[in-house]
């Protein structure tokens, strides 16, 4: 929906002379400034012979007291925090749900604070609580006790008194549950420990650093009680150090959420992170003013330093910086002395020194500029609030009209005025969308209806196989080809190699060869390569003689002799070693096999049919295949082409899979629905013809009526969902209401939607009749819309341990299922390389492999194919969704595996599944290499090409 705004007129060629027109904050300038020059005059002079004095002293009070401010409040979190332990000890059992309640009853508003807690009992047993986002995660002992700063290791460090709280330096704690799933979370925590006054446990709260800091970082915020106007532009920073000099977190007025003492440390030279704390850091010796400040608030002094630190610059031209302090104390348990934890650093720019003592004639000036400022500042105020809440609902609108998508105006009102406007136009909106949703939940329920249409397949009738005993269902140009191609090479009576991606039907091509041959009387023998070990798949093909080994008991005459005068295929003979390979050689060079245990030669005359679902070339250049072997096999080669390059066979295969497994369960055939043959047409099948008949089995398994709708079809990339929620940056975008919605018989959404959401298309190539005659000629046709162009000695007044002592054993800083296919997994083509759902083939041109006068061309034309047109691209007028951007890879946080796995594919430029296993080692389980490398392709760095055994994954460049 549109909307159209007439333009405001331009006025502003008028503004200089009708005052009428002015803005508002202009109109109060002119009328202020003259007034307010005139009283500034006077009392500039009187007021600083009266103020001076005090002047002097509050400069230096006033940041000496929001020093000792935080202080205080520092010091009373963590006394209320000691409080709620003692008051949970109290209780009469201390369970995992009793911890919980007491978040709420005794810490109130330091909940937020809790970042961990938990117990361990005298035999060193307990759990822990660690906050997970809003909810906590239960950890046992064990985990709890693992890493060197891990909660429960750190308690040993420290001997706890009973009935005594003591707190811990600030340490990062590494999630044991987050690193089992692959991932890192270093939690900053100080924590504080209490043991139980009978001995029989330990009481340990872990406080979040970040949340401690802004707590304290409260009155700096530009909307706190404390602040005020004259601080506007003004730098405000306190940094926490403890009576070592450890500068351990800072908060500032700067905007900025680190808690990491990024500004305080700029300037100083020091050491940077200590032991369990790498952001911690303490400034070397030769800065004695900071170690001044160190020592004062050792022995509980509070103050301020004159001369302010090196990098303690003034933010403004002419303004002082102050750096005053307090200490920071803790008392173990009630009725104890406290003791110096710290200090707090305070410090703040102020240009109020520079007004303050100026001669005479300076103050004047400097007033009336003051009254000035004052007043384009009070004009810029007014402004703010009256003139651009306006200004934002205008803005708002003309977006509205711009884009067409209604949305109510949310703005937060300044006067009574701007609220009743605000509400007029949001009624109008509102009535805007009531109209827009009518008119959408009409459209999607005539969608539904069409959804639920049963598509005319001709399955009330048996369905013979099509072509004679060929068995290749489809009318495509693609199948008609292959079924043509197949009599040809039937007829010429040579070995024959058929390659293609899994599940694209090259067993029943093999079969159809044979058929169609003069030897269909003979027999057909069919062996695996991949299944059989080397030794055995040898005495399969070539056979033995009795007494060639211990167990050869009776001759065995092999698969070539035993298809004799028939046909011999060879199913993934990729998979076949180089000692068969080269037996294989041999035997195709000769046509005569040697059986093991014998010297005698026996001829045979059998027909070879090699299958594979790899590229044999690239098996050669890899040194895994011979290239004599390739040639010797590739006679006439054949390929299967994969379903999501005939589509338009889909309601002819539908049709024949329903009628048969109808026939296998017994049951009367089931008609297919539009929104089910939508779902199928969008849909890749990365399992070609094997996956489509298994999704069909499914759905006949489950119908219940006649009429197979869109939730009865279950494709594999869900097959995992009932085990574990869909997760990575293919499924970010779709949420659970729309992913249950698309299999809900109630579904108010057409299928077509649900199609286009769980699988996007990419537009559609555009391609001129001269390109088309380049495709033709050999030549991969250039499109016309291509796609466009990362051991020190602890103090005795110290309550903490020394942690420096440890400082060289400070330890370095999404659950994927299995079947989960996504598809930046399968393999990738461009939109502009190959249009969806059409037999256009890559723009690389991807020749059939052989060479020679019998080579086997691509099946796939070269120019793009039309849809029927039931096909979910026709229908929705501009469906069609933009490719997604590719992410910037992140190599940090692999695991050695990875690593090495990523240096190896660095290295060849490729690596595979095996390979793989090879590189990470024979003790890595299976799942945790197929997560390793599921990690590896959503993170960006591997990019996955090909599908099944032949998968192979490329590195992307950093």
């Amino acid at each position: 929906m549109r909307f159209a705004i007439p333009p405001a007129p331009d006025k502003g060629k008028i503004l200089a002379f009708i005052p009428k027109e002015w803005p508002l904050s202009l109109h109060f300038a002119v009328i202020v400034i003259p007034f307010g020059i005139c009283i500034a005059l006077a009392a500039t002079w009187l007021g600083y012979r009266t103020v001076a004095p005090v002047l002097r002293d509050s400069l230096n009070a006033v940041p000496l007291l929001e020093a000792k401010m935080q202080a205080d409040t520092m010091e009373n979190i963590l006394t209320q925090l000691r409080r709620s332990l003692f008051a949970i000890t109290e209780q009469d059992e201390i369970t995992e749900n009793s911890l919980k309640k007491s978040l709420g009853l005794f810490f109130h508003d330091n909940a937020a604070l809790v970042q961990e807690i938990g117990f361990r009992d005298a035999q060193q047993n307990g759990f822990l609580l660690l906050r997970d986002k809003m909810n906590f995660t239960r950890l046992s002992a064990a985990e709890a006790s693992h890493g060197l700063y891990s909660p429960f290791q750190q308690l040993s460090t420290l001997t706890l008194q009973p009935g005594q709280a003591a707190l811990y330096p600030p340490v990062y704690f590494d999630d044991p549950a987050h690193i089992s799933q692959g991932q890192t979370t270093r939690t900053p925590v100080m924590r504080m420990a209490l043991m139980l006054p009978d001995q029989s446990g330990t009481l340990v709260l872990g406080i979040s650093l970040s949340n401690l800091c802004a707590k304290l970082g409260l009155p700096l915020r530009p909307g706190s009680s404390l602040h005020l106007p004259t601080q506007d532009g003004a730098l405000q920073m306190a940094f926490f150090f403890d009576i070592r000099g450890w500068i351990l977190f800072e908060t500032s007025n700067t905007g900025s959420r680190s808690f990491l003492p990024d500004l305080s440390r700029e300037g100083y030279l020091g050491d940077l992170g200590r032991a369990g704390y790498d952001a911690a850091f303490r400034p070397w010796a030769q800065h004695e003013q900071f170690w001044r400040m160190v020592t004062d608030v050792q022995i509980g002094h509070s103050g301020h330093l004159d001369t302010p630190a090196d990098k303690y610059d003034a933010a403004n031209v002419g303004a002082t910086g102050l750096l005053n302090f307090a200490p920071v104390a803790f008392a173990p348990h009630e009725g104890a002395s406290p003791v110096v934890l710290g200090g707090i650093a305070f410090f703040e720019t102020s240009t109020l020194p520079l007004a303050a003592f100026l001669r005479l004639a300076n103050y004047s000036i400097g007033a009336m500029v003051g009254v000035i400022l004052l007043s384009v500042l009070l004009g810029l105020r007014i402004n703010k609030k009256l003139a651009r809440p306006l200004n934002r609902m205008a803005r708002e609108l003309k977006d509205i009209a711009d884009s067409g998508e209604l949305a109510f105006i949310n703005n937060e009102p300044a006067s009574e005025e701007q609220h009743a406007f605000q509400s007029s136009v949001n009624t109008l909106i509102a009535g805007a969308m009531k109209s827009r949703d009518q008119l959408e939940r009409l459209s999607r329920e005539m969608e539904h209806a069409r959804s639920r249409q049963p598509v005319d397949l001709s399955l009330t009738k048996e369905v013979p196989l099509p072509h004679g005993e060929l068995g290749m269902v489809g009318s495509s140009s693609l199948i008609r080809e292959l079924r043509e191609h197949v009599l040809k090479v039937a007829r010429a009576g040579t070995d024959v190699l058929i390659w293609g991606e899994t599940g694209t039907g090259k067993e029943l091509v093999a079969t159809a060869i044979h058929k169609a041959s003069a030897r269909h009387e003979g027999p057909y023998v069919s062996i695996n390569c991949g299944a059989l070990d080397e030794n055995l798949l040898l005495d399969v093909l070539f056979g033995h003689v009795k007494g060639a080994f211990t167990e050869a008991k009776n001759d065995r005459k092999g698969a070539f002799i035993a298809a004799q005068g028939g046909t011999l295929h060879l199913d993934e003979i990729a998979n076949a070693s180089l000692k068969v390979q080269q037996a294989l050689l041999r035997t195709l060079s000769v046509r005569r096999i040697r059986p093991l245990g014998t010297d005698e030669e026996v001829p045979f005359n059998t027909r070879v049919v090699a299958a594979t679902n790899v590229d044999l070339r690239e098996c050669v250049r890899a040194g895994t295949f011979r290239e004599d072997l390739y040639y010797r096999l590739a006679i006439i080669s054949v390929e299967t082409p994969p379903l999501r390059h005939r589509k338009e066979d889909i309601p002819e295969l539908a049709a024949h899979c329903i009628h048969e497994a109808a026939a296998a369960m017994g049951r009367q055939v089931a008609h297919l629905s539009r929104g089910a043959l939508d779902l199928m047409y969008a849909y890749d099948w990365p399992g070609n013809v094997r996956e489509f008949k298994n999704c069909l089995t499914r759905a006949m398994a489950f119908v219940e009526e006649d009429l197979i709708l869109v939730q009865h079809i279950t494709l594999e990339q869900d097959a995992y969902r009932a085990y574990a929620a869909p997760s990575g940056p293919r499924f970010a975008a779709l949420s659970d209401q729309a992913a249950n919605a698309a299999r809900r018989s109630d579904i108010a959404t057409g299928p077509s939607q649900v199609a286009e959401t769980l699988f996007p298309s990419p537009p559609r190539e555009k391609f001129t009749p001269a390109q088309r005659e380049q495709s033709q000629a050999g030549a991969p046709p250039v499109s016309q819309n291509p796609p466009e162009a990362g051991t020190k000695e602890t103090p005795a007044y110290c309550p903490w341990p020394g942690p420096d002592a440890h400082a060289s054993d400070y330890p370095p800083g999404s659950s994927v299922f299995p079947g989960d296919l996504r598809r930046e997994e399968r393999p990738h083509v461009h939109p502009a390389a190959e249009p969806p759902h059409s037999g256009t083939p890559p723009a690389s041109g991807r020749e059939a492999p052989g060479s020679g006068a019998g080579v086997r061309r691509p099946l796939h034309a070269d120019t793009p194919r039309q849809l029927p047109t039931n096909t979910p691209g026709q229908l929705r007028a501009g469906a069609s969704a933009q490719p997604r951007p590719a992410a910037r890879p992140s190599f940090e946080g692999l695991n050695e595996r990875q690593q090495r796995a990523l240096d190896f594919a660095r290295e060849k430029g490729r690596i595979s599944r095996p390979q793989f296993e090879e590189v990470a080692g024979a003790d890595v389980s299976a799942r945790t290499l197929q997560n390793d490398l599921r990690e590896l392709v959503e993170r960006g760095i591997f990019r996955r090409i090909g599908a099944g055994p032949s998968t192979y994954y490329e590195p992307e460049q950093a």
